[in-house]
């Protein structure tokens, strides 16, 4: 048995009132568009630029920049954390209108500052009403002590560190900008000088002294050729000079080093309350709802009524990790251990089944290797904690009817916090939906015989892509090993001059003095193709198997793969938990004649490989289960450390083309 019949289910009826009262999905995008609106608004309304007619209307203004990052904070804050974001919109409206903005413009901001307001009390209403229905259903009170909740991630933390260093080295050389130009005023001289030239953002002046030097202003309109203009020039300095009417403005660097101080503190808060959410998870005693569950691609939590079998309409995803069960300890034929026909599984998330307790992961691997032939359904489980919006609760799956605790169970701590369900986070999740048969269903011309591998559809169980490729025999299908499997040279060579374009060619064009934001895009694009196509490769070793993409390294035991499909000349691979990836094309090797069939050869290969861990573990009586966290890692590729250079070559040569180097 896998439930504990104190505790009470959140059925049908239950979860009809819950998802009524939820705020519809339409909501949250229509607010992020309204944005854009409140946006031009504020910049519409802002005072005008610095010029002749205006000075002193520039310069250094650190509320400028406070106010520009709460703007460009509201969209991204809505998506991550919708109350924060709706008080980041409040308060930049309310800011905005009392120190900046004029005129109808601020009529417009008013109107998002009163959107905002009434979407934040919507939330706390929609939360009141969502905890007073499970509440209501809430049963037994579960204990989880024996559970470890874990400390703060050391990935999220180094992030923290990494975003508050680049705050403080931002604010830092802002403060730098800002002491040395007081330096210079200090002694500064104020003289009339003639315009002898006018660019494109630029003038030429002739000082007093006969030398020539081009300034940079934000309109040349107001500085026609042969005019006259104060400018402020340092005897000690022959090289400084400002128009008395544009004074150097350092702002940016503080704008950049507030929004790194922004990210570091959101991803510090996120972290710190998850943290203190699971200790208060595990010690002490939460009342218990069933619910059913189930896993999408990203290994997130799909929560649905505890009548809902075949999970047709989920409720609420909740980002999770295993944290303790019978999935680490117990053996084949446990609890959480895997079934004894396919040993090396994780516990009973990843099965199938009704009253064994197993949910998808399981069936999706049968389904993806073309084994299975019967529906999947969801995971019965008890939901421990609340059941709304930015709660945080942990999933009990297992035999938990032991008395008041949920000892041998596995359990499934929160991540993240809960988000209401509003769409399919891709495809890949209307794959495991269920009501839909795992039987062959015949898609598009020439199933699984059309040997293009589908390019107009396949015969495919589940809607799956292209066909599963079966072991080939145990001597020939197996090349010796380890090897290293890359795409065609010619693929390469194109990626790697893509790549070599987009990293040295967009700081030269800015060297060079053309406009930033298409430099920058270009480049930014060559780089992700050139990355795309060098920096993937996939590496076949006794033990496991490698897959090097661009940004991140994936490292997968051979019993946590769940197999491989052919589309075309590519392989999809699948793997525990939940997590699908495409590879190739392939350069052939050897006596293959051609990409596709290197890349069926390769296929072959790793489900020959799995099948032998697989016998392995069935022969020795102990399951891969154990230790799941290091049988499945992924860490950072060689992207990060390009991308990180480009940012700082372009960086680098804008300020040297900005300050005339």
């Amino acid at each position: 048995m896998s439930t504990n019949p104190r505790a009470a289910s959140l059925d049908g009826r239950g979860a009809a009132l819950w998802w009524a009262a939820r705020i519809p999905a339409w909501v949250f995008p229509a607010l992020i568009c309204a944005w854009f609106a409140a946006a031009l608004a504020a910049t519409a309304g802002d005072a005008p630029a610095c010029s002749v007619a205006h000075p002193g209307d520039c310069g250094p203004d650190l509320g400028s920049a406070l106010l520009g990052v709460c703007l460009l904070g509201v969209p991204v804050l809505l998506w991550w954390s919708p109350a924060a974001g709706c008080t980041a919109g409040i308060v930049f409206c309310v800011a905005d209108v009392l120190v900046d903005t004029r005129g109808p413009a601020s009529v417009v901001l008013v109107g998002y500052g009163m959107a905002c307001a009434a979407v934040a009390a919507w939330l706390v209403r929609v939360r009141v009403g969502q905890r007073a229905i499970t509440d209501h259903l809430a049963g037994v009170r579960v204990l989880l002590g024996w559970v470890r909740p874990g400390g703060l991630r050391r990935s999220r933390l180094l992030a923290v560190a990494a975003f508050a260093v680049m705050a403080a080295g931002l604010y830092a050389w802002y403060a730098h900008l800002g002491a040395v130009e007081d330096r210079h005023l200090a002694a500064a001289e104020v003289q009339s000088v003639q315009i002898v030239a006018v660019g494109k953002g630029k003038i030429t002046v002739v000082l007093a002294s006969g030398a020539r030097r081009t300034l940079a202003v934000a309109d040349t309109a107001g500085y026609p050729t042969g005019s006259s203009v104060p400018v402020r020039t340092d005897p000690g300095d022959p090289g400084w000079v400002r128009l008395l009417a544009e004074p150097d403005d350092p702002t940016g660097w503080a704008a950049g080093g507030f929004a790194a101080a922004a990210i570091a503190a959101a991803l510090m808060s996120r972290e710190w309350v998850g943290w203190r959410a699971r200790r208060g998870l595990v010690t002490g005693r939460h009342r218990g709802i069933h619910v059913r569950i189930m896993t999408d691609e990203r290994g997130a939590v799909l929560v649905y009524a505890a009548d809902d079998v075949r999970g047709e309409r989920p409720l609420a995803v909740v980002p999770v990790r295993w944290a303790a069960g019978a999935a680490s300890a117990a053996g084949p034929g446990q609890v959480g251990a895997g079934r004894p026909d396919e040993p090396g599984q994780p516990g009973d998330l990843h099965g199938r089944g009704e009253s064994g307790g197993f949910s998808d992961e399981r069936a999706f691997g049968r389904a993806w290797r073309g084994e299975v032939d019967d529906a999947v359904t969801a995971s019965p489980a008890m939901l421990v904690g609340g059941l709304h919006d930015d709660a945080w609760p942990a999933f009990v799956i297992g035999d938990y009817a032991v008395g008041d605790s949920a000892g041998g169970a596995d359990v499934l701590l929160p991540v993240a916090p809960l988000r209401t369900f509003r769409s399919p986070p891709s495809t890949w999740w209307r794959l495991l939906r269920g009501g839909r048969g795992l039987r062959a269903a015949q898609r598009g011309p020439g199933g699984d015989d059309n040997p293009a591998g589908g390019t107009g559809g396949t015969a495919t169980e589940y809607g799956l892509p292209g066909r599963p490729v079966p072991a080939g025999d145990a001597d020939a299908a197996v090349p010796a090993l380890p090897t290293v499997l890359r795409g065609p040279g010619r693929y390469r060579a194109a990626g790697a001059t893509a790549l070599g374009g987009g990293l040295f060619g967009a700081p030269i064009a800015v060297l060079l003095g053309l406009d930033v934001v298409p430099a920058v895009w270009l480049g930014g694009v060559l780089l992700a193709n050139g990355l795309f196509a060098t920096g993937r490769s996939v590496i076949l070793d006794e033990r496991r198997l490698t897959v090097r993409g661009p940004m991140f390294v994936h490292s997968v035991a051979w019993g946590r793969l769940h197999g491989a499909r052919l589309v075309g000349d590519r392989l999809v691979l699948a793997w525990e938990p939940a997590t699908v990836v495409a590879v190739g094309p392939f350069a052939p090797v050897g006596e293959s004649p051609g990409r596709r069939e290197q890349t069926e050869r390769t296929g072959a290969a790793m489900m020959t490989l799995r099948a032998r861990a697989v016998a392995g573990a069935t022969g020795t009586g102990t399951g891969t289960g154990a230790r799941l966290g290091r049988q499945v890692t992924r860490a950072p590729g060689f992207g990060f450390v390009v991308v990180a250079a480009y940012v700082l070559l372009v960086t680098a040569s804008w300020w040297w083309h900005a300050h005339g180097g």
